[in-house]
């Protein structure tokens, strides 16, 4: 599996990491999925951080914000391929709380390391099928 993004998409997620430090920012990867079960994304969606609390460290978005998200890749003729978020003065490496709350395998879920402000590293992850970890997945820019 390799997630398909484009060196522009990639910098919208990057940028978007640094407007919203010291918070965690999250957002779906708008796409197809292609042969190998490779992810194409063609367009994001930022979604915001609607967790009241914890926002260095934690995001929380919900349902009514991600069927807006759901209906513009309805609209616009994509699928839903993936969720990005960002990580605040940490690696761009998935947490045992993104663990706990990852529900869909098959997937892609990039995580920017956002440090003192400044995005660093965009990584891309998988979760297994039995859902007991996240495995690291090629990102391809094209």
């Amino acid at each position: 599996m390799t997630l398909r993004l484009s060196i522009e998409l990639a910098g919208e997620i990057a940028r978007h990491g640094e407007r919203g430090f010291p918070h965690e920012i999250c957002g779906l990867l708008l796409g197809r999925a292609g042969p190998g079960d490779d992810r194409r994304v063609v367009e994001l969606f930022e979604l915001i951080n609607e967790r009241t609390d914890s926002q260095t460290n934690r995001y929380a978005v919900s349902a009514r914000s991600m069927l807006a998200g759901e209906r513009r890749a309805i609209e616009i003729g994509l699928d839903v391929v993936g969720y990005y978020h960002s990580h605040p003065n940490a690696p761009a490496v998935p947490s045992g709380y993104d663990l706990e709350h990852a529900t869909w395998p098959g997937v892609s879920y990039p995580i920017v390391s956002v440090r003192d402000g400044v995005a660093v590293d965009l990584r891309s992850w998988t979760l297994a099928d039995d859902r007991s970890a996240f495995v690291g997945e090629p990102v391809e820019h094209e």
